[in-house]
């Protein structure tokens, strides 16, 4: 009776324990994403964890990875919230603490957590440049590459494949995505989710139906069967696989001028 009257207890203390480091992680998230974040990636008032926009329950897109860093201001040292390959589960996120000074440094601490297989030292020892892949990027939640550690803050989303792409969440998921045009001129589309694997979106506000119309009056003239470049591989007719035919909108006018600001 007291081995289990022990073991109770134990157990007792360890969910005790859980649930305490569970309301912190809530009540840390439910006052971050109170704080505002500037377009370049830094930070304001404080450091802004929006990950609930970010991760999802069964991933993305491969090689994707989700980080929350927030800066102790006590010792300088970096708290890292980690979800790798985007997914919110117990297997694939966890917490560490960094006392990276550089971005070299965090760069490699980062390869190891978020097991990228791609990293840096590898990339660098190719010595032919065509062999070299694109190397893995971070990057702010609006797509601003980030290369400053003091910029690592916040939010961060990782792709290894060093390209920015939004990810699609689940079926159904809304983004705001705001655009500004070279008069810094603000446009909001939305992104409505259609498939996650792969990922394809629907774009609302994009462009309005008179617009379609007028793209389709000044093209339709001028259609003409799309071309194929063959292979070493290939040969004889393409119309066999491709049957489409293409214009290249070359004409310029208000309402097409218009579209390409956007």
């Amino acid at each position: 009776f007291y081995h289990l009257e022990s073991m109770t207890s134990f157990y007792s203390f360890i969910t005790f324990i859980t649930l305490l480091t569970y309301l912190s992680l809530i009540q840390h998230t439910q006052s971050s994403e109170q704080c505002s974040v500037s377009e370049d990636g830094s930070d304001t008032d404080c450091n802004p964890c929006t990950n609930d926009e970010w991760v999802s329950q069964n991933g993305t897109i491969p090689g994707y990875h989700v980080i929350c860093i927030t800066q102790d201001p006590t010792t300088s040292s970096l708290n890292i919230q980690f979800f790798r390959e985007g997914v919110a589960s117990t297997t694939n996120s966890g917490q560490y603490i960094s006392d990276a000074t550089d971005m070299k440094q965090l760069r490699s601490e980062l390869e190891r957590i978020l097991k990228i297989k791609k990293t840096d030292i590898l990339r660098d020892a190719l010595s032919n440049e065509a062999d070299k892949p694109n190397p893995w990027g971070i990057f702010s939640p609006n797509g601003v590459r980030i290369i400053d550690i003091n910029l690592c803050r916040g939010t961060l989303l990782i792709f290894e494949g060093g390209v920015f792409i939004y990810p699609g969440i689940h079926i159904g998921f809304e983004r705001d995505v705001l655009i500004k045009d070279e008069n810094d001129a603000e446009t909001i589309f939305k992104l409505v989710t259609l498939s996650v694997h792969p990922p394809v979106f629907q774009v609302l506000n994009f462009i309005q139906p008179s617009d379609c119309d007028h793209i389709v009056s000044i093209s339709e003239a001028h259609m003409k069967t799309s071309g194929v470049s063959h292979m070493h591989n290939t040969g004889g007719d393409a119309n066999q696989w491709r049957t489409s035919t293409t214009h290249w909108l070359r004409q310029r006018d208000e309402i097409i001028t218009r579209i390409e600001v956007h």
